[in-house]
């Protein structure tokens, strides 16, 4: 292995992480072996309503999209963690840009049985600190459904400013408004 190659698994292998409310937080770059969990975590219908998207995956589709995201690895451009609170799988976060002329973007959820602990927060805030770490510099964005006040706070603690809204079809066709945020690296 070479001396990137080395660091790159260092890296990877690294974990982020902070503590509160008793709580160890870190995330670990996205891999096969977490697939099964997020999985399940995905697919509370709970947690389906407040992630935007082609929701709910068949688990081949979701496989394909996860490894994407898996060969995709640790980058400026995209990375994708599983969020990790006290040693148990609890959600998901990344930073991505949907197309090359596009600001970066954070999306993130955590499994209704971890609502309310401050782990979104937690994560978010070390996603943000990766990125820095990584390069990227600039406006990052971010959106929630308006209704979905618990993510405006996750984004209002971790920096974030409100944006304006912005109109979100969803698959059935239906139009919700998203709540725009921002945040300068």
């Amino acid at each position: 292995m070479n001396g990137e190659d080395e660091q790159l698994r260092q890296k990877e292998e690294a974990q982020y992480w902070v503590r509160g409310n008793n709580m160890k937080v870190v995330l670990k770059v996205l891999a096969a072996r977490h697939l099964d969990a997020l999985y399940s975590l995905e697919n509370d219908p709970e947690v389906l309503a407040s992630i935007p998207g082609e929701y709910p995956l068949s688990r081949a589709a979701f496989d394909e999209k996860r490894r994407r995201q898996i060969e995709a690895g640790l980058g400026k451009g995209q990375s994708t963690f599983m969020i990790i609170a006290d040693k148990v799988a609890v959600g998901c976060i990344g930073h991505f840009h949907r197309d090359v002329a596009s600001p970066a973007e954070v999306g993130y959820f955590v499994g209704r049985q971890w609502w309310g602990r401050g782990i979104a927060t937690r994560a978010l805030v070390l996603c943000l600190d990766e990125m820095r770490t990584l390069g990227v510099s600039g406006p990052v964005h971010a959106g929630h459904a308006v209704d979905n006040l618990a993510s405006g706070r996750v984004l209002r603690k971790a920096g974030f400013e409100e944006n304006g809204t912005t109109p979100y079809t969803k698959t059935d066709g239906s139009v919700v408004m998203d709540q725009a945020w921002v945040v300068d690296l």
